[in-house]
Order: C-alpha cells, then structure tokens, then sequence
C-alpha cells in the first residue's frame, strides 16, 4: 500500500492531485486485481475497473455499475471512505471490518483522490489489501456481529 500511494505523491508534480491520466497501466501493475478505479459524475460514484479479486470476493463484478448495486452494508462502507477522499483530497487509509454471512472480513483500503483539474476529485484509485490474496493459508474470516472502520484522522 505505501508503495501505490508513493507513486500517487510521485504523479502529483506540485499539484493537490494526480490525473487519472499521469498514470499507464505498467505503473499500476503490482496492484491490479486488487485495485478499482472509480469516477464521480454529477455525485455518483461509478466503478470503471473493479478488481478480479475484489470481484471473487465479494461474488459480485461491478466494472461499469455504480455504487449502490453493492450491498447495503458494503454500500454503506464504500460511500464513507469515498465521502472522505473527497472532502480532504488526500490519501486515506482504513481498516474496514465489515460482517458479511454472520462472519467478519477486516481488510486495509487505500483511497487515492484524483483530479483532472487539480481541485475537483472526479475519479479515485482503491486499493483493497486483502492478505488472503497473498497468504492463503492465513484465514482473515472471524465470528464477530458487527462492522467498523477504523480511519485514523491526519
């Protein structure tokens, strides 16, 4: 995560944000299947990409929906931390805990605010690290009743 959002300081060049358009696809490579791009237009959030194993875990593909075809909860979720990447038109990290099948998923995000005019966020990157990607055999699935984000303020 902290290397994306190096990358995404890299792409600013004195600007509040990076565009979209600062970014090729080999810049994002060590990231893809875990990473959405999402636009805003006229306040709704669109996903442009939705990640192959964001996909697999969620049981859903969104590439081209819109926020609200995600669950409620995740809905819910979803729109908080694209709420907030807005407002402050910086990185934003959480740790997100949601309840998914009576279960609990914790998972790190990263919000990467872009701007094609160097202002108005009008599309942003999110990262969901999800080590059961990378470690398999380690479980991320706990008992729990409830969903939380921990979002550290700056």
């Amino acid at each position: 995560m902290e290397a994306l959002r190096s990358l995404w300081e890299s792409k600013r060049r004195g600007r509040a944000m990076p565009a979209r358009y600062d970014f090729v696809i080999d810049d994002l490579a060590p990231w893809l299947g875990r990473l959405n791009l999402i636009s805003l237009e006229n306040g709704v959030a669109r996903f442009d990409v939705f990640g192959t194993h964001n996909s697999r875990e969620i049981g859903i593909e969104l590439t081209g929906r819109t926020v609200d075809a995600l669950p409620a909860e995740d809905r819910a979720l979803a729109n908080a931390g694209i709420d907030r990447a807005v407002r402050e038109r910086a990185p934003v990290f959480e740790t997100v805990s949601m309840v998914r099948n009576q279960r609990l998923r914790v998972y790190d995000r990263l919000i990467l605010p872009l701007s094609d005019d160097g202002g108005t966020v009008n599309k942003m990157f999110v990262l969901i690290d999800s080590p059961q990607d990378e470690r398999r055999s380690v479980g991320r699935w706990v008992s729990a009743s409830s969903a939380r984000v921990h979002a550290p303020e700056r």
